[in-house]
């Protein structure tokens, strides 16, 4: 009995943490796909790959959506097998009227996607935006990937939109520091 209380203590406090603490693992590998707040994580985050001996691919397109992603291109990214897979979007889906409510779905089949290719998902969680999220947030609890939210007082372009690249930096290190601790 002291053994099973002790096993399930840990495994509460295992999933209040974040990242890769929730799946259990410390990724080998690391595919980062998404719109253009990963087109500015890409640098940062492949410089920490490097530094730590971490293999790292990244297929990011500015002003994508998940159903482009859904559609065109995951496969291709998950065919070389990275043990996690790094997921930035939403933001395009729900600046778009009537777009959001299909981001819930799609977020839902891109993790079944890569959980056939034995990938974990962790969602890069948008900064806030000047329009809402509510349906990006929905979408990615529903979706069965992990979230991995932006640090607190994250720098910001003049758009309101992106971060600066001290802002991106700070970022990659808040998502390192998530998936390695």
């Amino acid at each position: 009995m002291g053994l099973f209380l002790a096993a399930l203590i840990g495994l509460i406090l295992l999933a209040r943490k974040g990242g890769a603490e929730r799946s259990g693992s410390r990724p080998e590998s690391i595919a980062l796909i998404g719109d253009s707040l990963a087109v500015g994580l890409r640098g940062p985050l492949a410089e920490l790959a490097a530094s730590h001996g971490v293999t790292f691919t990244a297929d990011v397109r500015g002003g994508t959506n998940a159903g482009q992603w859904l559609s065109n291109w995951t496969r291709h990214v998950l065919e070389k097998h990275p043990s996690a897979l790094l997921i930035s979007l939403g933001t395009n889906d729900s600046a778009v009227p009537g777009n959001s409510p299909l981001f819930i779905e799609r977020a839902r089949r891109l993790v079944e996607m890569a959980d056939d290719y034995g990938a974990a998902v962790f969602w890069l969680m948008p900064p806030p935006m000047p329009w809402s999220l509510a349906d990006v947030e929905r979408g990615i609890a529903e979706s069965g990937g992990a979230r991995i939210d932006p640090p607190a007082g994250l720098k910001r372009a003049p758009d309101k939109i992106h971060a600066s690249g001290s802002g991106y930096t700070a970022w990659a290190e808040a998502i390192w520091s998530d998936l390695y601790g």
